[in-house]
């Protein structure tokens, strides 16, 4: 009989034939880790990736990773997302476990890496995913790990690597070996420089003790601020031509992607005799421009991607495909519109540029891979003004459109566009632009407000407010996204949140594309509107109905800077007060000035009405955290001026 000591070694023997789990990673989930906030979701214990380039332009990719999941919601960490083009790439390999706080191991089989399209809207599968998801597997404590191998033959001699997402990391590495004789640059973004450490041809960055990230109100995207390395590298000898472009300078990405985009701006005919007729009735120049820019706002976003590992998500459709079809991506968009501007006689340039961040892309380093959309500039005509203009120092006046956009007309830039940087391909005369801002006034917020309030406090009254720019652009986006029915359910809880048991009735939207406005009208009434204080005493906000957009900094200190977005606000109120009482109390009349923008306001009662106006003025601006005390003050003013209240006597 077999004694229960050698049943265990046996056992023993056979689970450590059977558990492939690397050492790395047990390694990694053994390491004693620093005490964490609660909020803290999980911190990656390791984040490396090996990069090898052979002379042939193949790229090998192997990746390691470890994630501990430390409450409920970081569970949603452990997956792993591997990309590949269809065309030129390949995923070799994928293996992914699960450490459970104990200490066992589960590997995930085959059955549970699934391939995936990343683009819903795309029409083809060029870009792909494998990937393995263990959020349902991950209590408290455990640990998921994957490694991976990754294939593609190099298109860009270009790389980067995100030392860091929103979650801690302990260790974060790149390496990357080239053939002898070839050289490479690295640029760290969002970080002091990192310096590689070399050893047999091999270079690598690494950072350790990266810190979580939560989010504070009006922060820059997370994009632009989460550590990453930037790597151009440059092949030597006769290596070079079986390579992807090298770029040193933005000339000569402007130059690459020109020669992409130029053959396929050609009209045709039938471009020819549409753009005849959008334009017939115009009555100049900036209005045909208008009218081809709006009718390509209405061609459906479709996204056909093919040849994406050779270039072809650079490359936009020939323009007579993309009219035939009545639908394409941003670069079809915007090559059609150059192709329509031709027939006018116009010229126009396509734009590459970062949508989402407008501090994304950075200045030193050289690269199409810090873009991920296209927009157009327009030759300005002679005596245009407006906010989407720049004045490029080799190519003159431009007007930049979004042609994408569905909600933002010509003369205006999306927001997240506005200020960044971005590339205007002109061949040997593109370069980096510097996007306009728009002015505050150009994004204004104006409302009339006409009501009575009676001796029991209860108020009556109706709202007319406009809105232009991109206040408007976000209005007109969310209410045909979701829909009249849902838009004004929102705009009624606006207003009840800020008066309580109030009502909402005839709500009505206008909506003007062809001059950016949008307006809303409504009645509303409460029976609570204003304070009764010792039966003869009432007191009552001036300004009836509160800020939509109250300033976000009212926190003490911020880890992050400040985004103030360009705008204007301004109320005219008038409330017709109850009969038999007096003004006890009027606010003081306020005006605040600061870098940052600028307040006044002014209460005054004749002949028993008050007439209540402010206005606001916000100047855009990125502020640093050694400047937010400032900004705060000129808040905390603000905020106090707009909450002092009226205070009426009975006589």
């Amino acid at each position: 009989m077999r004694t229960l000591a050698a049943f265990l070694v046996c056992a023993a023997w056979a689970m450590a034939a059977t558990d492939d789990t690397p050492a790395w990673l047990r390694v990694a989930a053994a390491e004693k880790l620093p005490s964490y906030d609660a909020k803290t979701p999980a911190v990656v214990l390791l984040k490396e990736s090996g990069v090898v380039v052979d002379e042939a332009g193949r790229i090998v990719t192997t990746d390691r990773f470890a994630v501990k999941v430390l409450n409920r919601a970081g569970a949603n960490e452990a997956e792993a997302v591997k990309v590949y083009t269809r065309d030129t790439g390949k995923v070799r390999d994928l293996r992914a476990w699960v450490l459970s706080p104990a200490g066992e191991s589960h590997k995930l089989g085959k059955e549970r890496i699934l391939d995936i399209t990343l683009n819903e809207d795309s029409l083809y599968d060029d870009i792909r995913a494998k990937v393995v998801s263990a959020t349902k597997d991950c209590d408290p404590g455990a640990v998921f790990g994957y490694e991976s191998t990754v294939e593609e033959k190099s298109f860009f001699t270009q790389l980067d690597f995100e030392f860091a997402g929103r979650i801690p990391v302990r260790a974060a590495r790149f390496s990357l070996t080239l053939p002898a004789g070839w050289t490479a640059k690295g640029v760290t973004l969002n970080h002091a420089p990192v310096e590689p450490a070399e050893s047999a041809g091999t270079r690598t960055w690494e950072l350790r003790d990266l810190p979580f990230y939560e989010a504070e109100p009006a922060s820059p995207a997370f994009e632009s601020m989460q550590p990453r390395l930037a790597i151009s590298f440059f092949p030597g000898g006769a290596a070079a031509s079986a390579m992807g472009p090298s770029f040193a300078k933005w000339e000569e990405v402007s130059h690459w992607l020109s020669d992409l985009h130029d053959p396929q701006s050609a009209p045709d005919a039938a471009i020819a005799a549409k753009v005849q007729s959008l334009t017939a009735n115009a009555a100049g120049i900036a209005d045909k421009i208008r009218a081809l820019a709006e009718y390509v706002q209405g061609i459906r976003y479709v996204s056909i991607q093919q040849g994406t590992g050779r270039g072809g998500g650079y490359k936009p459709h020939a323009a007579s495909v993309v009219f035939a079809k009545s639908y394409g991506d941003c670069k079809d968009k915007a090559n059609l519109l150059r192709a329509m501007l031709k027939v006018l006689g116009i010229e126009s340039w396509p734009v590459s540029i970062f949508s989402g961040d407008a501090l994304f892309v950075r200045e030193e380093w050289p690269s199409p891979h810090q873009f991920n959309h296209c927009i157009l500039a327009i030759k300005a005509p002679d005596g245009y003004a407006g906010d989407a203009l720049v004045d490029d120092p080799r190519l003159g006046k431009l007007l930049i459109f979004d042609p994408t956009d569905p909600y933002t007309p010509l003369g205006t830039l999306p927001l997240h566009e506005q200020n960044s940087l971005a590339l205007v391909l002109a061949g040997d005369k593109g370069g980096l632009d510097r996007m306009p801002p728009a002015r505050p006034s150009a994004n204004s917020t104006t409302r009339h407000i006409d009501a009575t309030v009676d001796a029991r406090g209860a108020v009556n009254g109706t709202l007319t407010e406009e809105l232009s720019g991109w206040t408007a652009a976000i209005q007109r986006g969310a209410l045909r996204e979701r829909g009249e029915q849902d838009y004004l359910k929102r705009v009624e809880s606006r207003v009840t949140n800020g008066m309580r048991s109030a009502t909402v009735a005839d709500l009505k939207t206008a909506d003007s594309l062809k001059d950016g406005r949008f307006r809303l009208d409504m009645r509303f009434s409460s029976p609570y509107f204003a304070q009764i204080m010792q039966g003869r005493l009432m007191v009552l906000r001036p300004s009836v109905l509160q800020a939509v957009d109250p300033l976000p900094f009212i926190e003490a200190k911020r880890k992050y800077p400040a985004v103030v977005a360009a705008r204007s606000w301004s109320d005219t109120v008038r409330v017709q007060l109850p009969a038999g009482f007096e003004v006890d109390e009027l606010p003081d009349a306020a005006k605040i000035e600061s870098p940052f923008g600028s307040y006044e306001a002014v209460s005054k009662v004749e002949n028993g009405v008050l007439t209540f106006t402010r206005r606001l003025v916000l100047n855009p601006a990125v502020v640093p955290v050694e400047d937010y005390a400032k900004l705060k003050k000129f808040a905390d003013q603000v905020g106090g001026a707009d909450q002092a209240p009226l205070v009426l006597a009975k006589k």
